[in-house]
């Protein structure tokens, strides 16, 4: 039992310190989404939504793949062009996640 303990404690020393987080709950679909771009040039596609959340922002990027594309086969260019976007513009979040970044690799 002593040793299954020990192997906990490891565990749990290394987690605190190699193991970071970014502050903002969304996941990264959802982030994308919020930019002044996916506003403006998908609003039929956000109207279909109430609000969007970690819950339907993988379904709305699919819907965004299929306006663009057709189909539902280039999620991954889609999330690519939207990242691209969503880079290029400034935003509270876009500063936290830089500051968060900066100060995981200061560690």
């Amino acid at each position: 039992m002593d040793q299954e303990c020990e192997a906990y404690i490891c565990y749990l020393r290394y987690y605190m310190s190699n193991i970071f987080f970014l502050s903002e709950r969304n996941i990264p679909e959802e982030i994308l989404l919020m930019s002044n771009y996916v506003k403006e040039n998908y609003t039929e596609i956000l109207n279909n939504y109430s609000e969007i959340t970690s819950e339907n922002a993988k379904e709305v990027v699919r819907e965004i793949s299929i306006c663009d594309h057709d189909d539902e086969n280039h999620i991954k260019d889609t999330i690519s062009m939207l990242a691209n976007k969503w880079s290029m513009e400034d935003s509270a979040i876009k500063s936290q996640l830089i500051a968060d970044i900066n100060s995981i690799f200061e560690r």
